[in-house]
């Protein structure tokens, strides 16, 4: 609220910057959307290869993310597939999360929620730090994507490393009854 006001009273542009919504696949899951008919589940996953913060009792080291930020992975992570998410299937109408920290500290390592909406959909949501190295589409341990069914078909929308965009697109798949 602090800094809707501060922007407000400021008089110039302001916005987030969530690219994920311009990739040209995302754009295309947008059109094709409405051909999955009514929807009722779909699962979004955020997970990057920091190392492993589940067997340390400290964050030596990475204590500028969680004070530049203000946070850890839920923020530099999961806020871009929680925007597309909602870009894509707009607000939900209630929602459960559980933030698991490294202990002590306001890092978070990994974040789960789910996410309901009005007609009983119900997306399961999480981000985490994680020490695997291979997995994820590209194998390179960048592991994000969404997937949307619905009673006529599902989407599956992988990402890409924010900073390698040169090795492959983003991968956009259509299951179609």
């Amino acid at each position: 609220e602090e800094v809707a006001r501060a922007a407000l009273a400021s008089q110039q542009l302001f916005f987030t910057a969530f690219m994920k919504r311009f990739f040209p696949a995302v754009q295309k899951a947008q059109e094709l959307l409405p051909r999955l008919g009514r929807l009722f589940s779909a699962q979004v996953r955020a997970w990057q290869q920091w190392g492993n913060f589940y067997e340390l009792d400290n964050i030596a080291g990475w204590e500028w993310v969680a004070e530049r930020y203000g946070g850890a992975v839920i923020k530099c992570a999961g806020s871009h597939m929680l925007d597309m998410t909602m870009h894509l299937l707009g607000r939900p109408a209630s929602l459960y999360a559980h933030v698991d920290y490294v202990p002590g500290t306001n890092f978070d390592r990994k974040a789960t929620a789910l996410l309901e909406y009005a007609n009983g959909m119900v997306v399961s949501f999480e981000t985490a730090t994680h020490p695997l190295k291979r997995i994820g589409y590209e194998r390179n341990s960048w592991d994000e994507f969404i997937k949307i069914s619905g009673v006529n078909g599902q989407l599956e929308v992988y990402t890409v490393q924010w900073d390698h965009p040169e090795n492959n697109p983003v991968l956009l798949v259509h299951y179609d009854n």
